[in-house]
C-alpha cells in the first residue's frame, strides 16, 4: 500500500509540476516580424540638347546627366555603349569622340564603358560629357550617335 501511496504521490507532484510549466508559458511569447525590400535599380537621363561643333571641335561637352539608383547592398554596375561604335555617324561617314562619365575620362566606346559601384546609392547624378576634335574636312551633315546606359545589381 505504501508503493501505491507513493506512486499516487510522484504523479500528483508530476502534474502539479507540468501545469505550473503551462502555466508560466502563458505569461509571455515571442514572434518575429518579418519583412522584405526587393533589389531595385533605376536609371534616368536627362538629354542636355548639346550641338557639338564637329569643324572646331568641342571638349567636355554635357551632353547628359545621368541619375543611378540602385539599393543593392553590394552595389551595382554602371555600362554606356554605343551604337555607333564610338562615333558619331552621318551615313557611312564618321566622326570619332571620347566620353567622360565619373571618373572615367576621354574614353572610347567603341567597346562598352563598365563602371562598378560598391555599394548603394539614391539619386546620384552624374554628367556624362563628350570630347570631339575638330576637323575642316569633315562631309556637311546632321552626325549622331546613340549612347545606352545600363544599370544592374552586383
Amino acid at each position: 500500500m505504501f508503493k501505491k501511496i507513493a506512486a499516487t504521490a510522484v504523479i500528483t507532484f508530476a502534474i502539479l509540476v507540468a501545469g505550473q510549466q503551462a502555466r508560466a508559458a502563458d505569461n509571455s511569447g515571442t514572434l518575429v516580424v518579418r519583412g522584405t525590400v526587393e533589389t531595385n535599380c533605376t536609371v534616368s537621363i536627362q538629354d542636355m540638347g548639346a550641338q557639338l561643333d564637329l569643324t572646331k571641335g568641342a571638349n567636355n561637352v554635357v551632353v547628359g546627366k545621368v541619375t543611378e539608383t540602385c539599393n543593392d547592398p553590394d552595389g551595382y554596375t554602371i555600362t554606356l555603349t554605343s551604337q555607333g561604335g564610338g562615333k558619331l555617324t552621318n551615313g557611312n561617314f564618321g566622326v570619332e569622340y571620347t566620353a567622360s562619365y565619373d571618373n572615367q575620362n576621354h574614353q572610347s566606346l567603341n567597346s562598352e564603358l563598365r563602371l562598378s559601384r560598391r555599394d548603394a546609392a539614391f539619386g546620384d547624378v552624374n554628367d556624362l560629357k563628350v570630347t570631339v576634335k575638330g576637323g575642316s574636312d569633315r562631309v556637311a551633315g546632321n552626325y549622331s550617335d546613340t549612347i545606352t546606359v545600363t544599370i544592374a545589381a552586383n
